[in-house]
């Protein structure tokens, strides 16, 4: 997970995923894993989650719009709270089930 290890205590971890799954259990874990190695190789799931953070309502998928160009990709999901569907009517219907879902 980073840092220095605590020599009192008994939580060391043979691998990052581990550590982040006990540990940092508020950050989605692949992200997690990626960015404790400094992995630059982490492109996401690629699974639609709701894009309220690109400031519209729309479902973005889950990958870096400056590495792939794809402007469907909302950027890296980081948090282990966000709910990732398979398809775009999938995060839609469940997250906009307000709106009149037309594809």
């Amino acid at each position: 997970c980073g840092g220095l290890a605590n020599p009192i205590s008994d939580d060391l971890y043979t691998n990052p995923r581990d550590c982040c799954a006990s540990q940092l259990v508020w950050r989605f874990t692949d992200f997690c894993e990626a960015d404790s190695l400094l992995s630059t190789c982490y492109t996401g799931t690629g699974l639609y989650y709701q894009g309220d953070d690109v400031e519209s309502e729309v479902c973005v998928r889950d990958c870096d719009p400056s590495v792939t160009g794809d402007t469907t990709c909302g950027g890296l999901v980081e948090d282990s709270f966000v709910v990732l569907h398979d398809t775009a009517e999938a995060c839609c219907t469940a997250e906009y089930n307000w709106m009149d879902n037309v594809l």
